[in-house]
Order: C-alpha cells, then sequence, then structure tokens
C-alpha cells in the first residue's frame, strides 16, 4: 500500500474497521482510485458477496506467494506477540509424524484455491489481478507496473522509486520525491524465519500441491480474461494473500469496509 501512495491516481486506505467506512476513508478527486486493504477480506466467506452488492465493477487485487513460506512467516508475526511453541509442533497435529493441522490459520489461509473459489462465485474473473509477491519484493517496478496496467491508470512507478536492500528477501525502500528514503519496519516484515525440520516442510510442500496446481488453473483463467499477465511468469508464482479493493471515486462515493 505504501508504494502506491507515491502515484497521483491513488488515494489509500488501510484495515478500515466495518461501520466505519467513509468517514475514514481518503478524500480523493474523480480522477483518481480509492483503494482499501484488509487482508482478512480474501478468506472470510461473507465478504465477496458485500464487496459486490457495495461495486460490482470493483477492481480487485491479490498478492500471494509460497503458502509454506507465508505460513512460516505468519507463524513468526504470532511469537513476535507471545510465546509459541515449535512451528513443527503447530503445523502438526499429534507431533511431528501426525496429519498436517489444516485448521491451523496459519495452514488454512494457503489454501488459496478454496478461498478464490468464493470471490469467483460472485466476480468474474477480469476483475482479478494476481500479484506475485516474491516479484513484489525483488522486481517490484516490474510487478507494480503490470498492476496499473490492470487499474487502468498511468504508469508512474519506475526502478528509481525503491533502493533494493543489500541482503536477498528483504522488502525494498521506497524513494519518496523529496529524495527521502522509507524503509518498511524490520520487526514487523521480513523476520528472520526459523529454520524448520526439512521433513516437515517436504509434508507441507506435498499437502499444498493440489491446492496450488487448482489455484495456478485460476490464474490462468484471470490471465486470459485480463490478458496482463505472461503465462510463463505465472509458473511458480504463488505467493502471500493480501486483498486489495480500489474503484474509481469521488468524494461521495468512497469504498467502505464490507
Amino acid at each position: 500500500m505504501q508504494v502506491y501512495s507515491l502515484h497521483p491516481s491513488q488515494a489509500q486506505q488501510r484495515d478500515v474497521r466495518r461501520g466505519e467506512g467513509r468517514e475514514l476513508m481518503p478524500k480523493s478527486y474523480h480522477d483518481q482510485l480509492t483503494v482499501e486493504k484488509t487482508p482478512a477480506y480474501f478468506v472470510s466467506s461473507e465478504v465477496p458477496q458485500r464487496v459486490f452488492d457495495l461495486d460490482p465493477n470493483m477492481k480487485l487485487l491479490l498478492v500471494v506467494r509460497d503458502p509454506v513460506t507465508r505460513a512460516i512467516s505468519d507463524y513468526c508475526q504470532a511469537a513476535s506477540k507471545h510465546p509459541v511453541k515449535p512451528f513443527e509442533r503447530m503445523a502438526m497435529e499429534n507431533g511431528i509424524q501426525g496429519q498436517i493441522h489444516a485448521n491451523w490459520s496459519a495452514i488454512r489461509i494457503g489454501l488459496y484455491a478454496q478461498h478464490m473459489a468464493r470471490w469467483l462465485n460472485v466476480f468474474p474473473p477480469s476483475q482479478f489481478y494476481v500479484v506475485d509477491g516474491q516479484r513484489l519484493v525483488d522486481h517490484p517496478a516490474a510487478e507494480l507496473t503490470q498492476v496499473e496496467k490492470f487499474l487502468g491508470i498511468s504508469s508512474f512507478i519506475r526502478d528509481s522509486h525503491f533502493r533494493l536492500r543489500s541482503f536477498k528477501g528483504k522488502f525494498p525502500c521506497l524513494v519518496r520525491e523529496d529524495g527521502s528514503v522509507h524503509c518498511l519496519n524490520e520487526r514487523s516484515k521480513g523476520r528472520a524465519h526459523p529454520v524448520v525440520q526439512e521433513n516437515v516442510l517436504h509434508r507441507l510442500r506435498k499437502f499444498y500441491k493440489p491446492h496450488n496446481e487448482r489455484f495456478f488453473n485460476m490464474r490462468i483463467e484471470i490471465q486470459v480474461s485480463t490478458s496482463t499477465i505472461a503465462l510463463d511468469d505465472m509458473k511458480g508464482a504463488l505467493s502471500r494473500h493480501h486483498l486489495k479493493l480500489g474503484r474509481p471515486s469521488n468524494l461521495s462515493n468512497d469504498i467502505e469496509q464490507s
């Protein structure tokens, strides 16, 4: 979201609680897009219809990443707030020799196909763009150029808007118009991941494989309908789930959370 604060065609708001609505949305002009982000939208069963009822023409952005990496990242966030069991014990039922704990939220959220199916039951695939979360970190300008095309806004984001970190896997810093550099807080983004036992990683990858394949087919359907992503670029691009919602709006027609 912070990246698009650079773009003159966008006004943004993050994580609006239901009922707060319009008064908390950013002021935007008729030629701007209002963008609102709440990650829980994607996995909430009642939200797709509510969003459709609000605006059936809304454009939807979903940022995803490798679901195994996403689960570990989710675990790290929880561990930063309170003591937790080792990842392996959280991910597996009855110890590491048990079944995958599919009802654990960190794992359940990564079932992208399951969640996406609910949205595609309400919205046509042409109104979605699936952002490759890893490419967003490694090549932010290139990925965001595709987002600009999907949203129908002018091309603005350039490589010069980013300063890549010297160490791999960290979120790039933003270079603002005044030349100042803003980096995400490493206590909330880009935390170091624990070393997870290889047999647990292997079982998680095996668990997610059929779900990833189903989601990949959904991405092909979306790609064909929007003509924005090369199929070769999509292979292996299964990334973190954030949902961003945006539409053209004016001051009396802002987006409110559903």
